[in-house]
C-alpha cells in the first residue's frame, strides 16, 4: 500500500526506511488486522477466485478485524493526526507555541530522537492520506456488502455458545447479518427414545444381566450428553428461529477422525447440507 500510494519510488523508500514506520507496522494494535481486511479485498477483486473465505480466530480477533478499516479512517480524520501533520506542513519554527510546547513535552519522555523519526514519517506520510483513505472505505463497504456473509461457528459448549451470541449481537452493532450458524462437533442422538426411557431399558437390562446390559449403558451416557447439548443450544437455536429471516442453524456431529485432508471435508459438507436439506 506504501509503494501503490506514495508519489515515487524515492518517497515509499523513506517511509519504509524510517525507524517509526517500522515500529508503527509491527507492534501497533490493529494493523495486523487491517492489513488482513487489505488481503481480503485485494483477493475479492483477483479474477482467480469465485468465493474468498475466511476463517478468523476467536471472537474479539474477528471484531478487530472488523473495526479495523473504520479505525483507519478514523485516525486520518482525527485531531491528533492532524495536529502530527501540521509541522511537517509548516515547518516547525512556525508551528503555533502550544505545538512547540507539546511537541518539546513528549521529547523529554521519549527522547529527541524518536521525535526527529515520528515528524519524519509524517513529512514522507504527506500527501498519502487520500489514498489510504479511500482504499479503507472501499475495505469496510466491502465487508458490510449483500454479497459478504457472515457465519457464526460454534461448538455445544456453554461459553463457545455464549461467544458466539455476542458475537451475532457485535455484528448487528455493525448493521452485519448472521447468514448461519453452524454448532460443530454435536454427539449424535441414536433412535428416538428419551434418555429417562433409555435410563430405565438400561437399568433393566443390567438386573437382568442381559448381554446387551453394557450397550443399554452406553447408550444412555450418549443419550443424556445428546440432551445436555440441545439444552445448551437451545438459546442460539431460538434466537435464529425468532430472526426476522429465520437464520438456518445446521449441526456438524463428533466425527470418528479428525478433518484433515479433501475427504474429511467431503464429510463435513455432507453434514452441513443435508442438514440444510431437512430445514426445507
Amino acid at each position: 500500500m506504501v509503494h501503490r500510494y506514495a508519489g515515487g519510488p524515492e518517497q515509499a523508500e523513506r517511509i519504509l526506511a524510517n525507524p517509526f514506520y517500522r515500529n508503527l507496522a509491527d507492534a501497533l494494535s490493529g494493523t495486523q488486522e487491517y492489513m488482513a481486511a487489505e488481503k481480503l479485498y485485494e483477493l475479492h477483486h483477483d479474477d482467480r477466485f469465485d468465493l474468498v473465505v475466511i476463517d478468523t480466530p476467536p471472537t474479539r480477533n474477528a471484531l478487530d478485524f472488523l473495526d479495523a478499516p473504520g479505525r483507519l479512517t478514523r485516525f486520518l480524520d482525527h485531531r491528533l493526526y492532524r495536529a502530527l501533520m501540521l509541522p511537517t506542513k509548516l515547518g516547525l519554527r512556525v508551528v503555533n507555541a502550544a505545538a512547540q510546547a507539546m511537541l518539546r513535552t513528549i521529547s523529554k519522555v521519549v527522547g529527541g530522537a524518536v521525535i526527529a523519526d515520528v515528524i519524519a514519517f509524517f513529512d514522507a506520510f504527506d500527501g498519502m492520506e487520500a489514498g489510504f483513505k479511500e482504499r479503507a472505505v472501499a475495505v469496510e463497504a466491502l465487508l458490510s456488502n449483500p454479497d459478504t456473509n457472515y457465519v457464526v461457528v460454534t461448538s455445544p459448549r456453554r461459553a463457545a455458545v455464549d461467544e458466539a451470541a455476542y458475537f451475532a449481537e457485535r455484528l448487528a452493532e455493525h448493521h452485519l447479518s448472521v447468514s448461519a450458524v453452524i454448532v460443530n462437533r454435536r454427539h449424535p442422538r441414536f433412535g428416538s427414545m428419551t434418555s429417562s426411557e433409555v435410563a430405565r431399558r438400561a437399568a433393566a437390562a443390567e438386573a437382568d444381566r442381559a448381554p446387551d446390559a453394557g450397550l443399554w449403558a452406553n447408550l444412555d451416557e450418549l443419550t443424556r450428553v445428546a440432551e445436555d447439548e440441545d439444552a445448551v443450544v437451545a438459546p442460539i437455536v431460538g434466537r435464529a428461529a425468532e430472526d426476522d429471516d429465520r437464520i438456518p442453524v445446521v449441526s456438524v456431529p463428533l466425527l470418528v477422525d479428525d478433518v484433515h485432508d479433501l475427504d474429511g471435508l467431503a464429510t463435513v459438507a455432507g453434514h452441513l447440507f443435508a442438514s440444510a436439506r431437512r430445514r426445507g
